[in-house]
């Protein structure tokens, strides 16, 4: 809040590489208990004041940009359904993916051709940049005194602001729609939508080539295709929100089956430190869904995988 306090009206990161770790220090440390509404409100760009001993902090204006990365299954089991009515999760654009170990590359030194792009994409954002600093003289008394910034607006056409709406009802039915976790997909959805328009506005504004932004129809389109995957990672999350530990050895216990295609009871309670009690539940939960098969008596018990049947 102190360094945001200095910066009004301009766009600040703040980076947490283990973002799970900041929400599970949510429910334990209770002077941290308030941060979901403080960053919903940062999101909402309303002005806020906090009353300390020595000090009184006031940010106005606020433009923060969290970006945050963790573990997918250890999030869903930290968040609750608390995250997602009072809007903190679905203030967050959130991108999931499966780890491949083809795909990563062995450490050395940068090559150029990586350079290169780097380079290539901070000159492009800095064009984009210049041409909507919107920086002003400040003047006191006729003279110069220094420079501000002041905010360029952004206009839609109406063909633009029809798609839109459209976007937004569907959007909403789509929520409405979805039965059981309709209570959490429409905080989610509603903010998508207003996700899509901001969106919008930064794909307008990396074409325009003067002061003036105007969203036209595809950009608004452009922007809705992105937000198809946005939602779909929001609701794998949001689907598995304030899923239990057991919950989660299930799914590990699932994927062994899986990959192995039959797996001995005996191994999987070795490798994954799983208990008799708990594995009796794992194995009546997954024989229940219709997963898995069971083979052999006593210690030569076998699970035989469904799905690739």
């Amino acid at each position: 809040m102190t360094a945001l306090q200095t910066r009004a009206g301009m766009p600040s990161v703040f980076l947490r590489d283990e973002f799970t770790g900041l929400v599970e220090q949510m429910h334990k440390k209770d002077y941290m208990s308030g941060l979901p509404e403080f960053f919903a409100k940062i999101y909402d760009g309303k002005m806020m004041k906090r009353l300390l001993r020595k000090e009184e902090i006031t940010i106005r204006d606020p433009r923060l940009i969290v970006f945050g990365g963790g573990i997918k299954s250890k999030m869903t089991r930290i968040l609750n359904y608390e995250h997602v009515e009072s809007g903190f999760l679905p203030r967050f654009i959130i991108v999931t993916a499966n780890s491949d170990i083809t795909k990563v590359k062995p450490l050395g030194p940068p090559v150029e051709t990586s350079m290169r792009g780097r380079s290539e994409l901070i000159a492009e954002l800095r064009t984009v940049s210049q041409r909507h600093s919107g920086i002003v003289p400040l003047l006191n008394n006729g003279k110069v005194v220094g420079t501000t910034r002041q905010p360029t607006d952004v206009t839609m056409t109406q063909e633009a602001w029809g798609r839109y709406n459209e976007l937004d009802q569907t959007l909403m039915q789509i929520a409405i729609d979805s039965g059981e976790l309709a209570e959490v997909l429409v905080p989610m959805n509603a903010r998508l939508s207003i996700n899509i328009l901001k969106c919008a506005m930064l794909i307008a504004a990396s074409r325009s080539e003067g002061p003036e932004v105007e969203i036209s129809y595809y950009d608004l389109i452009k922007a809705a295709s992105y937000a198809d995957d946005w939602r779909r990672y929001a609701q794998e999350i949001v689907v598995n929100v304030g899923r239990s530990d057991l919950e989660h050895k299930i799914d590990v216990v699932l994927k062994a089956i899986q990959k192995r295609g039959s797996l001995p009871r005996s191994r999987i309670m070795q490798t994954y430190h799983i208990l008799s009690r708990e594995m009796d539940e794992i194995e009546k939960t997954l024989i229940g869904r219709g997963l898995v098969t069971k083979g052999g008596e006593g210690r030569a018990v076998t699970y035989n995988s469904l799905l690739d049947l």
